[in-house]
């Protein structure tokens, strides 16, 4: 398990971003997830330690995402106005997630950390939501000469989502049955089917349940939305072999940086998002194939 002062440099990280980008929220949004998937997987000494390694590496080079706040007021800072940006928007897709996903990582970590909702901080976090607003569906989604005509239908066969349960099923199931993964924005749109899905879940989780059901059409659309494969490019070659996984220390003992700087992140994000859906699921030859695909996807061509 690895220490909560990254609840406190992820929200740091999410709150500044809507000065500028949304994308770098990514980093923070990292952060935390990295944080409650050591917890709630209840790492051991060895993988908390190289993963907070790993941790500090990507902080270090993200110095001007994660400089503090003013403190002045601390705690003092109320969420519901995140809440109220976040009505705003979830009923449709945006950005593949990202305003569900931010949101519902900062409120957790708020829950958590009350004395962190400093008015500096909300404000920011609010800002980062509303940048949403103007942001179509995502990219890159194949096939659909208008993205913004599309609905789901009946034929499509994608479920209505009840509970919990069904959500993760669900998400797991398309995630999955993308055979062939591109990289980088493909990339994206594959392993964001499991983060958008359970930000969902977590917001019903901290008491926003009417909130979150607003927001299950937009994955269900997501779902559908993503069923095309690219069609140029080169996919990510697969390998049979998967020497470690995220809950052994050896898996965080490499360099997963790479050329791409963790995925943006994504690496400790659908990382995060997998285990906790994955605990949905009875059948073990569908966990080890599920847990093939995350390897798959986290690979950098």
């Amino acid at each position: 398990m690895i220490d909560d002062y990254y609840l406190e440099a992820g929200l740091i990280t999410l709150s500044r971003v809507g000065e500028h980008h949304w994308n770098g929220g990514h980093f923070g949004a990292a952060v935390i997830a990295a944080y409650y998937f050591s917890h709630e997987q209840q790492l051991g000494q060895a993988a908390g330690a190289a993963l907070a390694r790993q941790l500090d590496r990507m902080i270090a080079g993200h110095n001007d995402l994660f400089l503090p706040h003013d403190r002045a007021g601390k705690g003092m800072g109320d969420v519901t106005s995140i809440i109220a940006a976040l009505d705003d928007n979830i009923v449709e897709l945006h950005a593949i997630g990202h305003n569900v996903i931010f949101a519902s990582l900062a409120l957790k970590a708020l829950r958590q950390r009350p004395e962190l909702a400093t008015p500096a901080t909300i404000a920011g976090l609010v800002a980062l939501v509303r940048q949403f607003y103007d942001h179509g569906p995502g990219r890159p989604f194949y096939g659909w000469p208008d993205i913004l005509a599309v609905r789901v239908e009946p034929a499509d066969d994608v479920p209505a989502y009840t509970d919990e349960a069904t959500i993760a099923l669900s998400a797991l199931a398309a995630f999955s049955a993308i055979e062939n993964v591109y990289p980088f924005l493909h990339q994206g749109i594959v392993g964001h089917l499991l983060t958008h899905a359970h930000a969902l879940i977590e917001l019903a989780r901290l008491g926003y349940g009417e909130l979150a059901a607003k927001g299950h059409d937009a994955h269900r659309l997501y779902v559908k939305l993503s069923r095309n494969q690219p069609d140029e490019g080169e996919p990510i070659p697969k390998h049979n072999n998967v020497c470690s996984v995220p809950l052994e220390a050896d898996y965080w003992k490499r360099d997963l940086e790479g050329s791409r700087q963790w995925l943006v992140g994504h690496v400790f994000k659908y990382t995060y998002s997998f285990y906790d859906l994955v605990r949905h699921v009875d059948s073990e030859s569908d966990r080890q194939r599920y847990q093939a695909q995350l390897a798959y996807v986290l690979t950098e061509k």
